[in-house]
């Protein structure tokens, strides 16, 4: 858990190399015995992975079945499976992972997932050309965050998608 939360808070700070060693570190450090911790590190790494150019790294240890999974690493797990599939262009994918974990995030109070949803819904809404449903996920990502967090970087996130999207719509 130290290292999967010193991991996030380097990748915050925008050391990228740097968090995505942790991880790895914090990976085999991870007790085989214990399959939440080793879970939760290799989704860690994939998103490290991920943020830092490696599709095939965050492909790769996006390895954890979803079938098998509840709670938080369900939806990090699923949040992580789109954000990937936005990536490559896997517009379905990222739908269909999405789908997978809304109940689960609309129930939620953590801006970790909120925010991560929301800008990814907003994305994939956009690329498939419904503005005004994704200036709605944005903006219920925004509202939803504003009463629970002060994370500028988780809130940043969703208000660049947000941004785009309301340039995207000012120029249509």
């Amino acid at each position: 858990t130290a290292m999967a939360n010193l991991a996030d808070c380097l990748a915050i700070a925008g050391r990228t190399e740097e968090a995505l060693a942790t991880a790895r570190s914090g990976l085999e450090l991870a007790p085989r015995y214990h399959p939440h911790s080793r879970d939760w590190m290799l989704l860690t790494v994939s998103e490290l992975s991920y943020d830092a150019g490696d599709y095939a790294g965050a492909e790769e240890h996006l390895s954890v079945a979803p079938q098998r999974l509840v709670g938080r690493l369900l939806i990090f797990r699923q949040l992580r499976e789109a954000e990937l599939a936005l990536g490559v262009g896997d517009e379905d994918r990222a739908a269909a992972s999405l789908e997978s974990v809304a109940e689960a995030v609309q129930v939620t109070e953590e801006p970790q997932w909120i925010g991560q949803y929301g800008a990814s819904q907003a994305e994939l809404l956009a690329r498939r050309g419904d503005l005004m449903g994704a200036q709605r996920a944005a903006q219920r990502a925004l509202d939803r965050m504003e009463v629970c967090t002060d994370d500028v970087i988780r809130i940043a996130r969703v208000s660049t998608i947000a941004i785009r999207v309301e340039a995207d719509r000012a120029q249509r």
